[in-house]
């Protein structure tokens, strides 16, 4: 994947205003008037487009275990069940990233095989369920070898991938809205999808804005002033700086300590603008240990596979180590800001690392950790949803 022509996808939206749009501050938080309301998708009115929606018959997010073992400082292993909220606070929509490896530009249009969607709804996405009710659209997303197209052919694809995740956000919000804070994540192509989504339906919009708990926009190039907190991608959405802050947003990048971003895998075109980082685990800055790290044991995707180092056999579909990782803001070599992933376990801590950073799936020169970015924050990101909006709540 050629970054430059990433983040050139990523920067396509352009604020456009639409009904409602404009500097009217009056509505007032949860209660306020959205647009949208009795919207009908003649697309996503049907149940086969959604992976994840808590009416349908299946809901992959809870027909599936969660379940995960904990390693625990002492290299043994320790139970975790996973049951999705009985009273959820919140509402998150969720694209997931690049799952169509074809390297011919096109529009992933077979929906038949939902196993390669799989590992990112469950590893990313669906551990959300215990804060939230989780819809996840299917969408007609670009295919990984569209990012290196020409414009002429990249960009009619990016609107047709596009097109699909605002039908599908305007039919949640016409059909199963309730006045719940609204939580917005993406990851990679997600994540380019759900800026733009944010840049058009949310960013001059001051009763979504109100709506907005929080927007996790991981793995993607969001752009800030250097120095500031708000500009570049958004005009009225700033990065995240506290917990409790809402209405903003969380983005960065990972790579593993050792293995920083080289070439312009982690640039920016544009003079004057950073790359914007926030650590889950420390937003006002500074380096801090991740609460909890989930892995998948496996993958249906064969490029996503890789083997984890663990101490002893697990069962469980998920492996989670809590308090072993840390992360911090860095520049790279450019100035440029991402999230520098290090294994350091505390003093009488006798974990080793599992991810085995070198890798070739996270080779710095190309994606570096970026299909581990959510789980190595998951227990952060989920503390921090349910935090924000808890304090709408308020």
């Amino acid at each position: 994947m050629n970054r430059k022509k990433w983040v050139a996808g990523l920067l396509l939206g352009v604020l456009l205003c639409t009904a409602g749009c404009g500097d009217d501050d009056d509505a007032s938080g949860l209660t306020a008037a959205t647009p949208y309301a009795g919207f009908h998708s003649a697309r996503y009115a049907d149940d086969a487009l959604w992976l994840c929606r808590p009416d349908l018959a299946t809901d992959e997010c809870r027909a599936r275990s969660l379940d995960a073992t904990a390693v625990t400082p002492a290299n043994t292993p320790r139970l975790e069940t996973f049951a999705p909220t009985a009273q959820p606070i919140a509402d998150c929509f969720y694209v997931y990233p690049t799952v169509d490896l074809s390297p011919a530009p096109a529009n992933h249009t077979d929906f038949a095989n939902r196993r390669p969607m799989l590992d990112p709804l469950l590893s990313q996405a669906a551990r959300f369920g215990s804060v939230c009710r989780v819809f996840a659209p299917l969408y007609r997303q670009i295919t990984i070898g569209t990012f290196s197209a020409p414009p002429a052919v990249r960009d009619p694809l990016v609107e047709v991938a596009y097109g699909d995740v605002v039908d599908a956000f305007r039919h949640y919000l016409g059909q199963f809205d309730e006045g719940r804070p609204i939580v917005i994540i993406g990851h990679s192509q997600g994540a380019m999808m759900t800026a733009r989504l944010l840049q058009e339906e949310f960013d001059g919009v001051p009763a979504l804005r109100q709506r907005l708990a929080v927007a996790l926009l991981i793995g993607g190039g969001i752009a800030v002033p250097k120095g500031s907190t708000v500009g570049g991608t958004f005009q009225h959405l700033p990065v995240c700086t506290s917990a409790e802050q809402t209405g903003c947003v969380i983005a960065y990048r990972t790579y593993a300590r050792g293995f920083p971003p080289t070439g312009d895998s982690n640039g920016l075109a544009e003079a004057g603008f950073d790359v914007a980082c926030t650590n889950p685990a420390a937003l006002g800055g500074g380096k801090a240990s991740l609460r909890g790290a989930y892995f998948p044991r496996g993958a249906n995707q064969p490029a996503f596979r890789f083997n984890l180092r663990l101490p002893f056999a697990v069962e469980t579909p998920f492996v989670l180590y809590e308090n072993f990782f840390a992360a911090a803001c860095v520049p790279d070599a450019q100035g440029n800001s991402y999230l520098e992933i290090s294994a350091e376990p505390a003093a009488g801590d006798h974990r080793t690392n599992p991810v085995p950073f070198d890798h070739q799936l996270f080779n710095p020169g190309f994606l570096g950790t970026h299909v581990l970015d959510i789980h190595f924050g998951l227990g952060d990101l989920i503390a921090l949803v349910d935090t924000k909006t808890r304090a709408m709540h308020r």
